[in-house]
């Protein structure tokens, strides 16, 4: 087919009077599309939050979270020799050594 032949096709099918039936389904159609693409650019726009906030929870929290249990249980050791050292069950030397090798 000729692009002349094409074009005039169109300008053809254009001339055509459509009916109020046709002209409505062609507007729901149009209006269906565009919210098709909308709801695909929101869940895409979801999708890249969600990666940012899953990549600040591992980048930031985790490893605070870690910190926390080492500075724990370094402090537990430590007053637990302590304790252990002022009643009198852990000799002094050996609570030394317990609270430098914490």
């Amino acid at each position: 087919m000729a692009i002349g032949s094409s074009t005039a096709l169109i300008k053809r099918i254009l001339e055509v009077p459509m009916t109020i039936r046709a002209k409505l389904f062609s507007a729901l159609l149009v209006l269906a599309t565009a919210l098709s693409l909308l709801a695909v650019e929101a869940f895409y726009a979801l999708k890249q939050q969600s990666d940012v906030a899953q990549s600040i929870v591992n980048d930031r929290v985790v490893p605070m979270e870690q910190l926390k249990k080492i500075a724990d249980a370094y402090a537990v050791s430590i007053v637990d020799t302590v304790h252990k050292a002022r009643a009198g069950s852990l000799p002094s030397s050996e609570a030394v050594k317990s609270v430098e090798a914490a």
